[in-house]
C-alpha cells in the first residue's frame, strides 16, 4: 500500500511539472515500445531529454532518487520492491 501511495505521488508530481512547462504531448504507445529503457538513474540523468522509459526496480532504494525530477519525458516509470 505505501509502494502505490509513492507511485501516485510521483506520477501526479511528474504530471503536474508535464503540464506547467507546456509538456503535456506524451508520444504513442508505438513508439514507446520501441525507446531505450533505462535502468540506472546516473544513466538517465547523462540521457535527459531522451529518457521515457526507468526502470529502478529491485535497487534497494530507500528514497525516491532526486533526479528523478530532472526528468521531463519520462511516460514510464518502474519503482517495484524497493523500499520505499
Amino acid at each position: 500500500m505505501r509502494y502505490l501511495f509513492s507511485v501516485l505521488i510521483i506520477f501526479n508530481i511528474l504530471f503536474q511539472k508535464s503540464i506547467i512547462l507546456g509538456q503535456s504531448n506524451l508520444i504513442p504507445l508505438s513508439e514507446l515500445n520501441v525507446q531505450k529503457k533505462f535502468s540506472s538513474i546516473d544513466d538517465a540523468l547523462k540521457n535527459k531529454e531522451s529518457v521515457y522509459i526507468l526502470s529502478l526496480s529491485n535497487q534497494a532504494l530507500k528514497a525516491i532518487p532526486e533526479g528523478l525530477f530532472q526528468l521531463n519525458k519520462i511516460q514510464y516509470l518502474d519503482l517495484r520492491n524497493n523500499q520505499l
